[in-house]
């Protein structure tokens, strides 16, 4: 469950990021486009990087689709999180919302790298998000991190039990309130549906669908 937990996570920073960069009219905070570019880009990576880590790679799947895209944004992405790169120095109005330019001056050892054929930031960064996701999608479901899990309520409980009895961090008074009502906190669990609820979540999370239709509007 943790890598659910830890793709969870990186998602709601993604998903928030590019929510936010959706509505941007005149005159536009420069400051928040900033920063939410650079969340949307950082995210994604630390995803990509995360399932490296996890030895469940998607790197090789996008590189495959995007090509060397996925090189500038890995250097766009380091500049930004090691040097303060400002990726906003750049912008245009469309369609009546302020939107920043792909940067054309992203350097690795000293050369200025191709630039991505899109021009517009948040559509290139999307565009990324999508193959992204689809590479993800189809890691998880190949290694049934998706599927339902036949789920032992007793041993899940025990579980539950023996992290409140254990935690330093919760007072004693609600420690003894819980097993005072322990048979009623039991009966009122259902770790079975937690465990659905908490995937089919993460499936809406991990859709592309909105991607997709907030890319045509832009």
């Amino acid at each position: 469950m943790e890598l659910l937990f830890s793709i969870d996570w990186y998602l709601t920073k993604i998903n928030n990021a590019q929510a936010a960069l959706l509505e941007t009219p005149p005159p536009a905070d420069i400051e928040q486009l900033r920063f939410h570019h650079g969340i949307y880009i950082e995210s994604i990576f630390s995803l990509i990087d995360y399932m490296d880590d996890n030895k469940n790679s998607i790197s090789e799947d996008i590189r495959t689709n995007v090509g060397s895209n996925l090189f500038y944004f890995r250097v766009l992405r380091n500049s930004i999180v090691h040097r303060g790169f400002d990726l906003s120095t750049r912008g245009t109005v469309v369609n009546g919302n302020t939107r920043v330019l792909t940067p054309d001056n992203v350097v690795y050892k000293g050369e200025i790298l191709p630039t991505p054929i899109e021009p517009l930031l948040l559509k290139a960064t999307m565009l990324l998000d999508i193959v992204m996701r689809t590479a993800l999608i189809q890691k998880l479901n190949s290694i049934g991190a998706l599927d339902e899990k036949e789920i032992d309520e007793d041993v899940e409980f025990k579980k539950h039990y023996s992290f409140i009895e254990n935690s330093k961090h919760i007072p004693l008074s609600v420690k003894e309130m819980y097993i005072q009502n322990i048979e009623e906190i039991k009966k009122s669990m259902n770790f079975a549906e937690i465990n659905r609820d908490g995937i089919n979540k993460l499936k809406d999370k991990l859709s592309s669908v909105n991607t997709l239709i907030s890319l045509s509007k832009i």
